[in-house]
C-alpha cells in the first residue's frame, strides 16, 4: 500500500510537471502568434502601399513622372534646370575673404 501511494505521488509530481510546461508553452505560443498577426497587419499595409505605387506607375503620368526623377528626361518647349545644392563647407569657403 505504500508502494502505491509513492508510485500515485510521483505520478501526481511528473503530471503535475508536465502541466506547468505545457501552460508556459501555450502562453509562449499565444505571444509569439500575437507578434506574428501584428507583423502580418505591418507586411499588409505595406503590400497595399506598393500595389497603390505600381498602379500609379502604370499610368501615363506614372511612367512620365518616372522619366523625369530618374531619365532626366523633360517635355518638347520645356528648359531643364538642374539645381546643385552645396554643403555647408562649400559655402563656408566661398564666404572667406581672400588672403592677398
Amino acid at each position: 500500500m505504500k508502494t502505491m501511494k509513492v508510485i500515485l505521488a510521483a505520478l501526481f509530481v511528473y503530471l503535475s510537471v508536465n502541466c506547468v510546461n505545457l501552460i508556459n508553452q501555450e502562453l509562449r505560443l499565444q505571444k509569439y502568434h500575437a507578434r506574428l498577426e501584428q507583423d502580418m497587419a505591418v507586411v499588409k499595409a505595406q503590400q497595399a502601399q506598393l500595389k497603390a505605387e505600381l498602379a500609379h506607375y502604370n499610368t501615363s503620368e506614372g511612367v512620365e513622372e518616372l522619366a523625369r526623377k530618374r531619365l532626366g528626361y523633360f517635355k518638347k518647349g520645356e528648359i531643364p534646370l538642374r539645381v546643385i545644392e552645396s554643403t555647408p563647407a562649400d559655402a563656408a569657403l566661398s564666404d572667406t575673404p581672400a588672403v592677398n
